[in-house]
């Protein structure tokens, strides 16, 4: 748990720092994912969804959405619909994998 705190940290931060830091985040589109981890030959992806109409360099703010699952299954696609929800609302949201039983074992 301490480790998704701090993730959820780490991708707030970069949400709210400045724009040049910031420029590979901020030029993602909505439904884009990047790597953030990679165990084992996993590859554990974040997903972003920003609002429709952004200005690179307004702050705006964010939220990060854990599938539930208790590390057994899940998917970070049963939160797109409330992401998209919320991005049309002014929010930035984060889909966050993390290792799960069924896929890794």
């Amino acid at each position: 748990m301490k480790k998704l705190f701090i993730l959820s940290s780490i991708l707030i931060a970069s949400v709210s720092c400045t724009p040049a830091p910031c420029q590979s985040i901020a030029s993602l589109q909505s439904g884009d994912s990047i790597v953030f981890k990679t165990v084992d030959n996993s590859s554990l992806y974040v997903e972003v969804y920003y609002p429709d109409q952004r200005d690179a360099t307004e702050l705006l703010p964010a939220m990060v959405f854990f599938f539930g699952g208790g590390w057994n299954g899940g998917s970070r696609a049963q939160f797109i619909p409330q992401a998209k929800y919320f991005a049309q609302r002014g929010i930035v949201c984060f889909l966050a994998d993390y290792r799960i039983k069924t896929k890794h074992g």
